[in-house]
């Protein structure tokens, strides 16, 4: 049978075309899979990791916070003999007793979004975090008050990703149970 060059010509070319528009289907479909896949391998490794950190660190219903404060003897008559502590001579004071201009400028100087986040300012980590690369170096943390307060009670100095998770956990499990004039007051004292 004798078909005409053009019929012959178009059927190669639609078939070409069909195959290629196949093939981008295919590596299309691939490409999400391999994204889907990667994105879901790093939520199963992310949640383990948070699973894994959390085993160390305490409950809410165990965080308290009781800061060493220096004792006073007394003689009989309520006169003070002597003040004792052990490492620290601490006053415990109260947020009321502190100058407003204090509480502002400690604010603002260590976390100028302190009444508007629950713990964990990811504006100053992502802000930290860029500086940081730039600087190939750690230059800045990005912690918040409440991060910082966590870390005090709860954790080490070291500098590393671990600490910071566990800053963050801490600090979003203090802001459930405490009001944020309760953290300043800790902070401070």
């Amino acid at each position: 049978m004798f078909y005409p060059r053009k019929i012959v010509s178009k059927n190669r070319e639609k078939r070409k075309n069909s195959k290629k528009s196949f093939n981008k289907k295919r590596a299309i479909l691939i490409c999400l899979i391999i994204i889907v896949f990667l994105f879901s391998s790093i939520f199963i490794y992310a949640f383990s990791y948070y699973k894994y950190i959390i085993t160390f660190l305490p409950k809410i219903e165990e965080i308290q916070f009781d800061p060493p404060e220096s004792s006073e003897i007394y003689d009989r008559k309520g006169n003070l003999i002597k003040t004792v502590y052990f490492i620290e001579n601490r006053i415990n004071i109260s947020l009321s007793e502190l100058p407003e201009y204090f509480i502002n400028a400690l604010i603002a100087s260590e976390d100028e979004r302190f009444y508007t986040h629950k713990g964990v300012d990811f504006k100053s980590l992502i802000r930290a975090t860029i500086i940081n690369f730039r600087e190939k170096r750690i230059v800045e943390g990005g912690s918040t008050i409440t991060m910082q307060l966590a870390r005090e009670l709860f954790l080490t100095k070291e500098v590393t990703l671990e600490r910071k998770f566990k800053e963050m956990i801490l600090a979003l499990r203090l802001e459930k149970i405490y009001s944020k004039e309760e953290i300043l007051t800790y902070y401070v004292n």
